[in-house]
């Protein structure tokens, strides 16, 4: 691969992260998944505080789950990300809140998210 495209790879990647961030999908972080520990870097995460249990939590967005978080938030923008993790924990959430609307959405992600995945 040529430096050039390795450039325009990078700079998509950039992109798609920046996307995410400007639309509260996701937030960066110091704890690396790989090493179970914290360090210098910076990792995109998910929030998912008082879904799972009641106080902070995160789940860690890989860079091979990238596109398919993008398509989820996209499709379903106000409950996508906490039924992506409810998915990718395979755990129930301890409560959920919203309106009604925002249940249907949720109900609509959590069994549209596997489907979306296996393609």
């Amino acid at each position: 691969m040529s430096t050039l495209n390795v450039m325009e790879c990078e700079l998509e990647l950039a992109r798609k992260i920046f996307w995410l961030l400007r639309n509260d999908q996701i937030f960066l972080t110091s704890y690396n998944d790989d090493k179970n520990d914290w360090d210098d870097g910076a990792y995109p995460a998910i929030n998912c505080n008082d879904i799972f249990v009641p106080g902070s939590d995160a789940e860690g967005l890989n860079l091979e789950d990238l596109d398919d978080y993008i398509n989820v938030v996209k499709k379903w923008p106000n409950a996508g990300s906490q039924a992506w993790c409810a998915v990718k924990r395979s755990a129930k959430p301890w409560r959920l809140g919203g309106n009604k609307e925002w249940m249907i959405e949720y109900e609509n992600a959590v069994a549209g998210i596997p489907e979306m995945l296996s393609h």
